[in-house]
């Protein structure tokens, strides 16, 4: 019996030596975990921006090849009375870049449905005005191998001009709304990229509050476990002879725990003065790197 409570005894002893170690761990598993999320949830982030990148990149590339089918073949001719006839043939390919639908969802929140929206209007514009121009080019074809003549003939050919006048008309509709509306849409498209997270330093900065975080739990778990070991009485207990090790281990702990201070107290002012979300994070590393000397402080004191 005398045995059992003496093992109680020591065991009730232990906790109250190593709770703050006991504790550091925990705290240091669950940044762990909370790491790879923040890990996970900016990974998806840069993709969402990559995505949103490409979009813009397509919305960009079919802005000049309208500005370029405006200035060459619609401007010359816009007040012509027979532009339909005249202006050339232009068909734009399949292989140009388009705007993948199923990809808008998950880049835009509902705080942007309204930009979607814009964005899902200029691409089946372009789509539009794509078509309009196949339309186009194929009447004009058909226009030019009628090569009867007679009544009929004549009909055909009238049926088709007006056919090509109205595709034409649409196209110069078109085109004129989409020319007005992508100015503010790239102003838009950037105002939104701008709110994503870009800046890879910054990224680096973020992960490595966490890093940092967890390394002072650590830390401050070696330190309260190198006290209780280098305690006289704990060493008897065990029957080892460790108190040299645990003296140095606690002293490196201690140097270690007031180095990252220094390191954390900078990089505290850099994320302070970037305005950046991980000051938090390094403010809370500061607190507990803290921890060894102000238990120092209070065994002093005391």
């Amino acid at each position: 019996m005398g045995h059992l409570n003496a093992a109680l005894e020591w065991l009730v002893q232990a906790f109250n030596d190593m709770w703050p170690m006991v504790l550091a761990t925990f705290i240091g598993a669950w940044l762990a975990f909370q790491y790879l999320k923040h890990y996970e949830r900016k990974k998806a982030m840069g993709e969402r921006r990559s995505t949103a990148q490409y979009i813009n990149f397509v919305l960009t590339s079919q802005s000049a090849r309208m500005k370029s089918l405006r200035e060459k073949y619609l401007e010359p001719l816009r007040e012509h009375a027979r532009r339909g006839l005249l202006i050339e043939p232009v068909v734009i390919h399949d292989e140009f870049p388009r705007v993948n639908m199923a990809q808008l969802p998950t880049i835009f929140e509902k705080s942007n449905i309204d930009l979607m929206n814009d964005v899902i209007e200029a691409e089946y514009g372009f789509v539009e005005v794509t078509r309009l121009l196949r339309r186009r080019d194929k009447a004009l074809r058909v226009l030019d191998e009628i090569t009867e003549s007679g009544e009929e003939a004549n009909q055909k050919r009238a049926a088709i001009r007006k056919h090509i006048n109205n595709l034409t008309d649409r196209v110069f509709e078109l085109t004129d709304k989409l020319h007005a509306a992508y100015d503010d849409l790239f102003k838009r498209m950037e105002a939104f990229l701008d709110d994503q997270p870009s800046n890879e330093g910054v990224d680096l900065v973020d992960y490595l509050a966490w890093i940092i975080l967890s390394g002072a739990c650590a830390t401050v778990a070696v330190f309260f476990f190198s006290h209780w070991a280098v305690n006289a009485g704990t060493s008897t207990n065990l029957g080892l002879d460790i108190s040299l090790v645990s003296a140095l281990v606690f002293a490196l702990s201690l140097y270690a725990s007031l180095a990252l201070c220094l390191v954390i107290g900078i990089m505290s002012l850099y994320a302070l003065i970037k305005g950046l979300k991980s000051f938090t994070i390094y403010f809370w590393s500061f607190l507990v790197t803290l921890q060894p000397a102000l238990f120092l402080f209070w065994l002093d004191v005391s």
